[in-house]
């Protein structure tokens, strides 16, 4: 799953990397509402990337709201599970209304031998944005929402959790995009690519802090553990 991630770059920073990184021209949409934060949260408004007969930056809500509904539910769905979106049709509305969520990375809690749970932050090895799919969706006289997709954990990301966020590959976001495609499944899967991940506080749990020390090691001779296609190199003690 994905509760929880790091967008700590201000709006004109998000707005000129996406520009150079996946060669698009791209403009801001009510700017105003995206406040950078390294612990993002449901039903913040984050910065949302879609396509409405040009490239757009949005801040959507975090957490989904139907188009058709009246008012706000008391529970928002954060995540969309692959499966969900093939077997229920609580998102089928969102369908063609795809995005792509921008963040720097994630936070996931891996559970630990003694039951308790260690907080980690994951992040691309290469540097660049972290691209999840999802969808969005605008009622009537409420602001935009959206959800992010989630799937099966790749196998190396098996050790952290059993789910992860599907994260785009930059040629991956235009297909998905594209309002007139046909529902693109293929994209629904693990992230093959390489990622980072070591364990951060867990001071990152509480959704009131704020702090550039949550994408932090723990330790100061903590050694980044690098999730490959081949060669893994095994898990460092926490």
């Amino acid at each position: 799953m994905c509760g929880r991630f790091c967008c700590s770059h201000s709006a004109e920073e998000i707005q000129s990397r996406v520009q150079h990184e996946m060669d698009m021209s791209v403009k801001w949409v009510n700017q105003e509402r995206f406040v950078p934060r390294y612990n993002v949260c449901p039903s913040k408004y984050i910065p949302v990337l879609k396509m409405d007969k040009q490239y757009i930056l949005e801040p959507m809500s975090w957490g989904y709201i139907p188009p058709w509904a009246k008012h706000a539910p008391k529970i928002r769905p954060i995540n969309a599970r692959d499966d969900t979106l093939r077997h229920h049709c609580l998102f089928d509305a969102s369908k063609k209304t795809r995005c792509v969520i921008i963040a720097d990375g994630f936070y996931e809690w891996k559970k630990l031998e003694n039951k308790k749970k260690q907080a980690h932050y994951i992040k691309r090895a290469d540097g660049k944005f972290m691209l999840f799919a999802g969808l969005y969706s605008h009622p009537k006289d409420m602001p935009p929402t959206c959800v992010i997709i989630t799937t099966e954990a790749s196998k190396l990301f098996q050790q952290i959790h059993t789910r992860m966020p599907v994260i785009m590959n930059n040629e991956d976001v235009y297909r998905w995009l594209d309002p007139l495609s046909e529902w693109p499944a293929h994209l629904i899967q693990p992230f093959q690519g390489d990622l980072t991940f070591y364990p951060v506080t867990d001071r990152v749990g509480n959704i009131h802090n704020e702090s550039p020390d949550f994408i932090v090691p723990i330790k100061e001779n903590s050694i980044s553990q690098f999730l490959k296609r081949k060669n893994p190199f095994p898990q460092c003690p926490l």
